[in-house]
């Protein structure tokens, strides 16, 4: 009886076009703080106003599976103080790396359209396979077997970019990961960028998915942390949608203090 071979990572990448580790956008979070480090005080005082927020410390520090919105109810910016709050939320999980994996995605640093093999890529069919070649550069991908589920058909329908495959790969290799890490966090910044036509009904469908997954894959392994952060108002977190957010005032107090570090939470 013939086995199926387990697809390795580097097959894979080649078949998917992307270049490991660059297409995974690890330094976009490294880019994004220190910038922030580098800003007003009044910016840093809206970072430190959500990381104070018992909402989100709640979200942090819960060793359960939990899912979290928020609305920073700022300025539309790809360098905004909710992206330099997931950027100190990745930084400090560095010293940590055998325990936790964290997943980021900064959406206002990819707002153009790529070209993939002729194929125009964007928004949530780019924010999907940045966070799969993230998985992909693991140096224990092959050894774990990660990928044992994938067939060619799911190679092939990737291949197209079918973002329903992407998706579901994506939450294949989430569940996989629960078996390993004590906890795997997933960090979405900048949603309101892919807050438009066909981008937002995928965000919404993405954002639903991960969101269910932190329900009721909930005792399977380690947690499941979601994060999703919008700089500036995004109609994708509503009542109505299901993923209603914690919402930030647009003004609050500074008290003239900087900000660089979320070490008082861990």
């Amino acid at each position: 009886m013939l086995v199926a071979k387990t697809v390795q990572s580097d097959s894979l990448a080649r078949r998917l076009h992307l270049t490991l580790p660059a297409d995974g956008c690890r330094d976009n979070a490294q880019t994004v703080l220190a910038s922030g480090i580098t800003q007003r005080t009044r910016y840093q005082a809206r970072s430190k106003f959500i990381a104070d927020n018992q909402e989100f410390r709640d979200w942090y520090i819960a060793s359960d599976s939990q899912f979290l919105c928020i609305n920073g109810n700022f300025e539309q910016d790809s360098f905004s103080p909710t992206a330099f709050l997931a950027s100190m939320i990745v930084d400090g999980f560095k010293s940590n790396p055998q325990d936790v994996l964290c997943l980021p995605f900064f959406c206002g640093l990819h707002t153009d359209t790529i070209l993939c093999d002729d194929v125009e890529v964007s928004g949530p069919t780019l924010l999907l396979r940045t966070l799969i070649a993230q998985i992909l550069c693991l140096s224990d991908m092959d050894d774990k077997q990660y990928l044992s589920f994938l067939t060619e058909e799911k190679v092939e329908e990737m291949e197209d970019m079918s973002k329903e495959t992407y998706l579901d790969v994506l939450k294949q290799l989430i569940r996989c990961l629960m078996q390993e890490y004590k906890a795997v966090f997933i960090v979405l910044d900048g949603v309101e960028f892919y807050d438009s036509g066909k981008n937002r009904s995928w965000m919404k469908k993405v954002m639903k998915h991960l969101a269910r997954m932190t329900r009721e894959e909930a005792g399977v392994g380690g947690s499941l942390k979601v994060l999703m952060m919008a700089s500036s108002y995004c109609s994708i977190f509503s009542r109505e949608s299901g993923l209603e957010a914690l919402d930030i005032p647009e003004e609050i107090e500074c008290d003239g203090e900087g900000y660089e570090s979320l070490g008082e939470l861990s």
